[in-house]
């Protein structure tokens, strides 16, 4: 599976060579926020055509008043388990050889607005 992660300035589409990776939890398995800077050291999946794969992850609260807290105040887009396909996952290929400058090659990824809050 090919996936783009947007436009370039020269009206291109940057494709990941390596592939779309899948982020899922940190090396304990919990979730984690979008962060460059220590991205390297989670482990990931290669996200490629006929092949199923299952991401999750999870986060641990002391009390039921901290969970309540969480689910009615964290945006949980934040957590690059949701963040990548939101931020990262714009074109899809059609094709199994597509140009990178050629759009016709390509399709939108449409996203609801319900997940830009």
């Amino acid at each position: 599976m090919i996936v783009s992660q947007g436009l370039k300035e020269d009206g291109s589409l940057e494709v990941p060579t390596q592939g779309f990776l899948v982020y899922s939890t940190d090396s304990i398995g919990k979730c984690f926020k979008d962060d460059p800077k220590t991205l390297k050291y989670y482990p990931n999946l290669p996200l490629t055509f006929d092949n199923d794969i299952t991401v999750s992850c999870t986060v641990s609260f002391a009390s039921i008043a901290d969970f309540k807290t969480y689910c009615e105040t964290s945006p949980t887009k934040d957590y690059k388990i949701f963040s990548q396909f939101l931020n990262d996952f714009d074109y899809l290929s059609i094709f199994g050889n597509p140009s990178v400058s050629n759009l016709k090659d390509w399709v939108t990824v449409i996203k609801s607005a319900d997940f830009e809050t």
